[in-house]
């Protein structure tokens, strides 16, 4: 053991028979000829979340907060991962409304009330290109995406 590793051990409080490491074997040694990495199995990955839509402006006089989930799927183009396609979609319901009705506007079923609920939502979904840093604990990413937004009511 060398002096700093002695230091760093006394200083952790770590018993230096533990402190001590077995020495990992350089690639002359016959253990490392043995070794082969893993092959790259992962062809993407996956992830998803919480939505959230805020309303602005004048719409906010009619609308109150939104909520619901964001997904997407990215699949590798590139061995490292440094490229890929990737997919998102999202789906908020931004207002509900129940009002109760009658089933016909005459006759014996006018009597008869139902309920009927109004929702508004947002639904988008979006495919493009990424570009992923391969290294580091921190990979940062950019991607750009083409699709569409659907804005709809539905009883």
């Amino acid at each position: 053991m060398t002096r700093t590793s002695l230091l760093l051990a006394a200083a952790l409080g770590i018993p230096p028979s533990l402190a001590s490491a077995q020495k990992a074997p350089s690639f002359g040694d016959a253990a490392s000829r043995d070794y082969r990495p893993a092959p790259a199995r992962t062809i993407g990955w996956a992830g998803g979340g919480l939505a959230l839509a805020l309303p602005v402006g004048e719409f906010s006089n009619y609308v109150k907060v939104g909520g619901g989930a964001n997904g997407f799927v990215a699949w590798k183009l590139a061995a490292d991962g440094a490229a890929s396609i990737r997919v998102d979609g999202t789906f908020i319901v931004y207002g509900s409304e129940t009002r109760r009705l009658p089933l016909a506007p005459s006759g014996p079923l006018a009597l008869v009330n139902v309920d009927v609920t109004t929702s508004n939502v947002i639904v988008n979904l979006g495919i493009g290109p990424q570009l992923t840093a391969t290294r580091g604990a921190i990979r940062p990413y950019v991607n750009g995406e083409v699709g569409f937004s659907y804005f709809g009511t539905y009883e």
